[in-house]
């Protein structure tokens, strides 16, 4: 975590930008589960009335909400309620060259002005040094909830292949399972990064959350998607893992 950087949080109407690093140790940790104050101790190492007085702020900065404990009604639990919509990140000049490169060719027949147009967008935001991930991932999950209502099957196999006829149909990529203990599998001519340079992270937030919210409305469980090769980490696909939590 970058001690000199910050990352942007909806708190409300109000947009709050929280740069301390213990700050956004906890609301990290908040992004997780609900947590006590003793074990918001415990993960960051720090004496109580450091995490005491960053408690109180990131509550009266509407970022964090307290709760009576179950166990003991005298103790507080914290939840985060703010959304996470992105953080500052080293710029990138590499993205934003490319998506310009993207839209001449476009243009000129040489693929979809949509695609480029949307990347253009948002590696706008990562040559100017901000990471618009945790924003995309969330809406991922919020878009993902729409597509699962849409889709019937209730077991992994089945669930897996309508992923892929739905991938298909929308122009997405090709998705094939490598996997199944651990789920594992590949999306190749991936609509978000194909032919990205490598910019040293992964570039595909949005279909973990989308994914993640089609696992969950179809199978009734939580999965963590996570994206361990793409394009923009040099790869020439995408590869995902699974995981039940």
């Amino acid at each position: 975590m970058e001690k000199d950087g910050f990352e942007l949080y909806a708190a409300g109407d109000t947009v709050v930008a929280v740069r301390g690093g213990v700050k956004r140790r906890i609301l990290h940790l908040l992004q997780e589960r609900a947590m006590g104050f003793e074990d918001i101790v415990r993960a960051t190492g720090r004496v109580k009335s450091t995490i005491s007085k960053h408690m109180k702020d990131l509550e009266d900065d509407g970022l964090i909400a307290s709760f009576p404990a179950r166990e003991d009604r005298r103790k507080k639990g914290y939840i985060l309620v703010a959304r996470p919509l992105g953080r500052s990140s080293k710029r990138s000049y590499k993205l934003d060259r490319r998506t310009r490169q993207h839209i001449a060719r476009s243009l000129e027949g040489g693929g979809s002005f949509l695609t480029a147009l949307l990347r253009s967008i948002r590696y706008r935001f990562d040559s100017l040094g901000m990471d618009v991930e945790p924003m995309l991932y969330h809406l991922g999950r919020e878009i993902g909830e729409v597509i699962g209502e849409g889709m019937g099957s209730v077991d992994l196999e089945g669930l897996m292949e309508e992923v892929a006829a739905f991938w298909k149909e929308q122009g997405l990529g090709t998705v094939t399972v490598l996997e199944w203990e651990p789920l594992t599998f590949l999306v190749t001519d991936c609509y978000e990064c194909s032919n990205m340079p490598d910019v040293g992270r992964t570039l595909c937030a949005f279909d973990e959350g989308i994914l993640e919210a089609i696992f969950l409305a179809r199978l009734g469980k939580e999965y963590r998607v996570k994206e361990l090769e793409c394009w923009g980490t040099g790869y020439t696909h995408c590869k995902y893992l699974a995981l039940p939590l």
